[in-house]
């Protein structure tokens, strides 16, 4: 993995405009042609960040409030006084809370509108470079070309149900196949596949070296913070064989443990450490081997390989989601 850490990052510009749910590719090369995504794949990529948004903050919410809930419990019974109507009143409300956020998330679907955006999102970048690209099917006359692609958003938008236009978006006068895209397809054959190279297989490659490093430190910082509760909680269990009088902090450390447990697997970072780790190395010999490509079909049918590599890493991503 030493090999895919190497790839130096880029300027925070580039690489933001090459990592996925970006909605436009801006060249670091003066006098390089800029792309635009289509504008289906922009509102897409929003519909993703907000649906990821509030579904995270809402579980984020119900673990935090289960947790505050289970504090106040154990602070009440460990209390020396009688009383403790507001300590109780507080505790109900945060688990009364804890339950509203979690049945809001259901209700609301907010997980259905960031796993269908992306996947809008990332269809809609792949089939754009295959455009671009003049790969199969889009290597016929740019009419027919622009008619296969529009066909492909109109399956997409068959497809799923979470994308529906608002008046601000329809206002701002979307196109779906920009002006700019065409332009890059009309680029000579060595000129596309050295902004193929640069903006997207580079992009690419530097993002999901940079993803897989960042997730290994998360996995690696909440399997310790894990450990370090379930050890406490274990300790205090056998406290409480040696001193029946101590109070008992063991079901409120499990409750912290079982937290932190759900908040892991829900952003899944030891499983996209691994998956982000070999897209980068996959990357790297499509790199390689479109360097040394001879001939359009050639190109063509790596072009291909490097965009089924990255989008089984998005079906992987959606199955292990739903």
């Amino acid at each position: 993995m030493k090999g895919i850490y190497c790839v130096k990052r880029q300027q925070a510009a580039h690489v933001a405009t090459s990592q996925p749910g970006a909605s436009v590719i801006a060249s670091d090369n003066a006098g390089t042609t800029p792309v635009e995504y289509p504008a289906l794949q922009g509102f897409a990529s929003a519909t993703s960040r907000t649906g990821q948004r509030k579904y995270v903050s809402l579980v984020r919410a119900d673990l935090f409030l289960l947790i505050g809930g289970a504090a106040l419990s154990l602070a009440i019974a460990v209390s020396p006084h009688k009383i403790h109507r507001f300590e109780a009143i507080a505790a109900a409300l945060l688990l009364v809370g804890s339950a509203v956020a979690k049945a809001l998330n259901h209700a609301r679907h907010f997980d259905r509108d960031w796993f269908q955006g992306r996947s809008v999102s990332e269809s809609i970048k792949n089939v754009s470079w295959r455009y671009m690209m003049r790969v199969a099917p889009y290597d016929t006359g740019d009419d027919d070309a622009d008619s296969a692609l529009l066909s492909v958003f109109q399956e997409l938008l068959h497809s799923f149900d979470t994308l529906r236009p608002t008046r601000e978006w329809v206002a701002t006068d979307p196109h779906f196949i920009p002006d700019a895209m065409r332009a890059v397809r009309s680029l000579p054959s060595d000129d596309r596949r050295a902004f193929y190279l640069r903006e997207r297989v580079h992009g690419q490659l530097v993002w999901y070296a940079a993803k897989s490093e960042e997730n290994d430190r998360k996995a690696t910082l909440w399997y310790w913070i894990s450990l370090v509760v379930q050890a406490a909680a274990a300790l205090f269990a056998l406290v409480q064989i040696a001193r029946p009088d101590a109070p008992d902090l063991v079901a409120f450390l499990t409750i912290i443990a079982v937290a932190c447990t759900a908040w892991n697997q829900l952003r899944q970072h030891e499983q996209l450490t691994k998956t982000y780790a070999l897209v980068a190395h996959d990357l790297l010999l499509l790199r390689e081997r479109i360097g040394i490509a001879r001939d359009e079909e050639t190109f063509g049918k790596l072009v291909k390989d490097t965009e089924e590599t990255i989008s089984r890493e998005h079906t992987l991503w959606m199955a292990k989601r739903s």
